[in-house]
């Protein structure tokens, strides 16, 4: 590498690190400075008129440390625009499991500004006036969407004087400075390369450093788009009044409760969504948040909380031990032998002969020979991976008592399917697989893991994992019990929410 290469990839290198200790401080401190009261009132009046999905960010804030827009803050807001009368929801008669969302021709004067986004949106979809449920889970909204929308919510509990940023914003942006330059000098080797249509010059370091460089950048603006807030005094007080309305409506809200029913019913039940007591509406009007990772409600432990789920990247997860080992030990025998077959063409005398048959041959040779040394260098670090992960999971186990809290389908894609059920040696009865997360109480933060949906537990189920630590493969799932008792009867309603 050139003496600019080497200066390029330190800054490139500091720029990472830099956004890792970022990241570290938000995960150790960031997300645990505010914790819930020691009693949550059994009930509580509306606090102020603050909007469902600003309830939401609350209420989150109160229960997991740092205020974050929940993704059922959209959906919240749909159901209660319908209560205010912005738009209207009818059962669809050709799916029973969906909803119609109509639309008037004039919206709520009295829009906020995220209000007015989910307005526009469901207005995209709309035809002949109508959104379906299917249209809505086929036409999701795009992640700059949702960047936007949740900081419209967060600058709504900012002007009300309910919370407050939580960290400076050209800190979280700073890390892309340092980058800046590989993703530069990427682009000006591309540009060179169409511009001259010539091979020279061109430099496979700069290349994978300008990878680099743009995922980093990636990362920063994911970041920047979803803003973390603290609770001010009169934030912590509306989040304690919010969490009494939500522990009363999920007594008296029922699981199956439909968005189609009086005004102040919906009211009650758009608080209830936006505040996790009620999810089946989430999936009659699916607005789906792609953040990553996923916030979801826990009722483990005995308090309602806030935990973050992640779906780990990382090589052979959900995989049995012993195979995952024997693929990491196939992985680096095969790089090393196509090391040797690339250090051979590089030190071939056919290639003088070939640059004499066809000119600049053996600059693209040697651009193509520079790529693939790179590329081999990835199933090399997965096998090490691999091989160390194996080994150890294939003597030990831990295990985890608690209540599945996350079920959901896993995006397989094409092409991945065989090998992650070949991986996790599940799935040959063509059953789908699934990611299942169980929370016992104790962490913020949860890892899911890889089960059949044969095998897979309900939501709300009390179970015992045993899983290996590195790969999260689930040797057994033991059932212990159901949580919740059902619902109270009574009016599911919120009469005193203001209007």
């Amino acid at each position: 590498m050139t003496t600019s290469a080497v200066v390029v990839a330190a800054l490139t290198a500091i720029a990472w690190v830099w956004w890792g200790v970022q990241r570290w401080i938000d995960l150790t401190r960031g997300d645990r400075d505010s914790g819930q009261p020691d009693e949550i009132p059994v009930e509580s009046d509306p606090p102020g008129a603050e909007r469902p999905a600003v309830a939401s960010m609350l209420v989150v804030g109160l229960s997991g440390g740092a205020c974050r827009v929940a993704g059922s803050a959209a959906t919240a807001t749909v159901v209660d625009l319908a209560a205010r009368g912005a738009v209207s929801l009818r059962d669809d008669p050709t799916n029973n499991d969906g909803l119609l969302v109509v639309l008037g021709d004039d919206g709520s004067p009295d829009l906020e500004s995220h209000e007015s986004m989910v307005l526009g949106l469901l207005r995209s979809r709309a035809r002949n006036g109508l959104v379906s449920t299917g249209t809505l889970l086929r036409n999701q909204p795009g992640w700059l969407w949702w960047a936007r929308f949740r900081r419209a919510v967060a600058s709504a509990a900012r002007r009300d004087d309910l919370s407050t940023a939580a960290r400076d914003e050209r800190l979280v942006a700073a890390p892309a400075v340092p980058a800046l330059p590989a993703a530069l000098w990427a682009l000006g080797e591309v540009f060179g390369v169409v511009t001259s249509r010539s091979l020279d010059g061109l430099s496979v370091d700069g290349l994978v450093l300008g990878l680099l460089a743009f995922a980093l950048l990636r990362t920063v603006i994911s970041d920047l788009a979803d803003p973390v807030d603290h609770l001010t005094e009169s934030g912590r007080r509306h989040a304690i009044a919010w969490m009494a309305i939500r522990a009363d409506l999920s007594r008296r809200i029922p699981d199956d409760a439909s968005p189609v029913t009086s005004t102040t019913r919906q009211r009650a039940l758009a608080v209830a969504v936006a505040t996790g007591a009620h999810e089946t509406t989430r999936w009659a009007l699916p607005l789906i948040d792609p953040v990553q990772p996923r916030r979801v409600w826990s009722d483990a432990g005995g308090r309602p909380r806030v935990v973050t789920i992640h779906s780990p990247l990382i090589p052979g997860r959900g995989g049995r031990p012993p195979v995952v080992a024997a693929v990491g030990l196939a992985a680096i025998i095969g790089s090393r032998i196509a090391s040797s077959i690339v250090a051979d063409v590089r030190s071939s005398d056919r290639l003088d002969e070939l640059d004499r048959l066809v000119p600049d041959a053996n600059r693209w040779i040697d651009v193509l020979v520079d790529a693939i040394g790179w590329a081999l260098w990835i199933p090399l670090v997965a096998g090490l991976w691999l091989v160390v992960a194996g080994a150890f999971d294939s003597v030990v186990s831990r295990s985890r008592r608690g209540l599945v809290i996350d079920v959901r389908l896993l995006d397989e894609g094409s092409g991945r399917a065989s090998w992650i059920r070949a991986l996790a040696g599940a799935g040959r009865d063509g059953s789908a697989l699934v990611e299942v997360t169980v929370d016992d109480g104790a962490h913020p933060w949860l890892s899911s893991w890889l089960v059949t949906a044969r095998s897979a537990p309900p939501i709300g189920a009390e179970v015992e994992v045993r899983h290996t630590p590195l790969l999260g493969h689930v040797r057994s799932i033991r059932p212990i019990g159901r949580s919740g008792a059902p619902a109270a009867p009574g009016d599911p309603s919120l009469g005193r929410l203001p209007a």
